[in-house]
């Protein structure tokens, strides 16, 4: 009898480990990604725009505009993957964007952020970091 204790408690204690592992590989991101970004915000009635490879600079914008950026993905990964979006810093409260994305292998994703300044919005200058991490599904 102490033996088939012994047996089932090792048995538990492995499957626990087991489970953990499984938990943990599967939300580990396999890869990631930061980009810069930020925004002016202008009294005036104006647009400017900031072509950029590297960040997500929407430019300049008015009180009550908007802009928007994308970010082109690729999967090449040889499996479907799930890309997490988020965004840190100031701009965080009015940069809309969608916070997850499943990319099939081989697919090509448009990971659209708009930037929408409320009209009571104050002036000056806004900036924070957008993270994509990748996930395998």
């Amino acid at each position: 009898m102490k033996k088939i204790n012994n047996f089932l408690f090792i048995f538990s204690i492995f499957l626990f480990i087991f489970s953990i592992f499984l938990f943990l590989s599967n939300n580990l991101a396999i890869d990631s990604q930061e980009f810069y970004t930020s925004v002016e915000i202008s009294k005036k009635n104006v647009m400017g725009l900031d072509v950029n490879g590297t960040a997500l600079k929407f430019g300049r914008i008015s009180r009550g505009g908007s802009s928007t950026r994308n970010i082109i993905f690729y999967n090449d990964y040889g499996f479907p993957v799930l890309v997490e979006t988020e965004v840190s810093g100031d701009i965080s409260s009015f940069l809309s964007h969608d916070p997850t994305s499943l990319v099939n292998e081989g697919e090509t994703k448009k990971i659209t952020f708009s930037v929408i300044a409320p009209r009571d919005q104050e002036v000056g200058f806004y900036e924070g970091i957008v993270k994509l991490k990748i996930k395998p599904v």
